[in-house]
């Protein structure tokens, strides 16, 4: 799935969300798009941190591939963030 698609998605799910409990300041978009935002920052620190322990573990044996991923996440992230904030 694209991150444009990503970011389109998960905000209309908070903003149904939102409308359905009433739980909204105002504009419900700019709430949404902060929630959503929450919700990839929290996403993304539980891959990094998975990336971490299996690295710790051994089980991702070799540096470089770990750095990599990594690196790879924290680009995915700040594009999926700055989509969101395209909305």
């Amino acid at each position: 799935m694209a991150l444009k698609e990503k970011a389109n998605e998960l905000v209309e799910k908070y903003v149904e969300q939102l409308l359905d409990v009433g739980l909204y300041r105002g504009d419900v978009l700019s709430d949404a798009k902060q929630c959503a935002l929450i919700c990839i920052g929290n996403e993304y620190y539980a891959v990094r941190e998975l990336l971490f322990n299996l690295r710790s573990c051994r089980v991702i044996k070799s540096e470089k591939v770990y750095l990599i991923r990594i690196d790879e996440l924290i680009k995915e992230e700040k594009e999926l963030k700055k989509e969101i904030g395209k909305l």
